[in-house]
């Protein structure tokens, strides 16, 4: 067709990290692999409770099994061997040793008093 230029897909690289129809618009993260809990602790017992997103800050609130005092994360910090790679508005993304934890709000049903 005149008028329609042609580009190798591998110059469209940017737009295939980036999908058009996730909210985020941040690269697909694969589900979370078999945590060894032998080297790194078990974050399956920690509960997301929430978190804060703006221009200067990432953190995420994040309640202990104990359910002792809620602990405010940033990215970057360490929480049972387990490092806070990123936090977005529906999880927060952990890795260690090449493992990855999506910690998700817990699904909480609503009841009537």
């Amino acid at each position: 067709m005149p008028g329609v230029e042609v580009r190798e897909l591998s110059s469209l690289e940017a737009v295939i990290q980036r999908p058009l129809f996730s909210p985020s618009r941040r690269p697909w993260v694969p589900p979370a692999s078999t945590v060894n809990t032998e080297s790194v602790g078990a974050l399956d017992t920690f509960e997301l409770v929430g978190v804060v997103i703006s221009d200067s800050v990432r953190r995420a609130l994040i309640r202990p099994p104990d359910g002792a005092r809620t602990l405010s994360l940033a990215e970057g910090d360490r929480l049972d061997g387990w490092r806070l790679n990123r936090v977005d508005e529906q999880a927060a993304h952990f890795v260690a040793d090449g493992m990855t934890f999506r910690m998700r709000f817990r699904k909480r049903s609503l009841t009537s008093p």
